[in-house]
């Protein structure tokens, strides 16, 4: 029935702000990517800049370059789920667009039975219709119009549901994308911590051994 209609046009209209949102959030950690994308595009440049005994490839360098894919996996990733919410919030819209247009044929529908119901052989502008019982081509049973109506129902049910099992898996994504992230920056400020460990442990060495020979030198001297 109507109220039917009507419910599955609220619902429908919450899942649509639901799903928008959801959309607008990928959208958003999608567009921050880019600040750890050009920190890791900067430190790679750096990098490459060295020059002849400075230029060693390590482990902070293959960590930096597994950062760039990991940024790489997580934009397309969410890419896809920027793609799918979108289709999913065209399919909810045609769905509410259908409910609509049955629930404004079902009102204009109910407005001709009371105008009916009310007229009476003294009503204004009646007159004599001939063959008045005869049913105009294509007109639809009452069977037929419940059954549109119970597939448009369906189909908004169907379509609803597909979103909210969209939007939690939008959530998990979001969280997936988060960790990777975080686990790889931690293991390139690892590497860099320890490189930085090493070379100030050589400096130290490098500045014993200089110190010892400038003594020897003394006392040949």
């Amino acid at each position: 029935g109507r109220e039917n209609l009507e419910k599955t046009l609220a619902d429908l209209d919450k899942e649509i702000a639901d799903i928008t949102e959801s959309k607008d959030l990928t959208e958003n950690q999608l567009e921050s990517m880019n600040i750890p994308t050009d920190t890791v595009v900067e430190n790679l440049t750096i990098r490459e800049g060295r020059q002849h005994i400075d230029v060693v490839q390590d482990e902070v360098e293959n960590q930096l370059h597994k950062e760039v894919e990991v940024i790489d996996g997580i934009k397309k990733s969410l890419q896809q789920r920027i793609s799918e919410q979108f289709e999913q919030l065209c399919l909810l819209q045609e769905a509410r667009q259908q409910i609509q247009a049955d629930l404004q044929d079902k009102n204009i529908a109910q407005e001709i039975d009371i105008d009916q119901y009310n007229l009476t052989d003294k009503s204004s502008q009646i007159s004599y219709k001939p063959d008045s019982m005869r049913v105009p081509k294509g007109s639809t049973t009452p069977q037929q119009w419940e059954d549109f109506s119970r597939y448009n129902k369906e189909r908004a049910d169907a379509e609803m549901m597909s979103s909210n099992r969209l939007r939690e898996a939008v959530h998990h994504t979001l969280q997936r994308c988060a960790n990777d992230l975080e686990a790889q920056k931690i293991a390139t400020e690892y590497a860099y911590r320890k490189r930085i460990r090493e070379t100030e442990r050589a400096k130290d060495e490098l500045e014993w051994q200089k110190k010892q020979t400038e003594d020897e030198i003394a006392e040949l001297e």
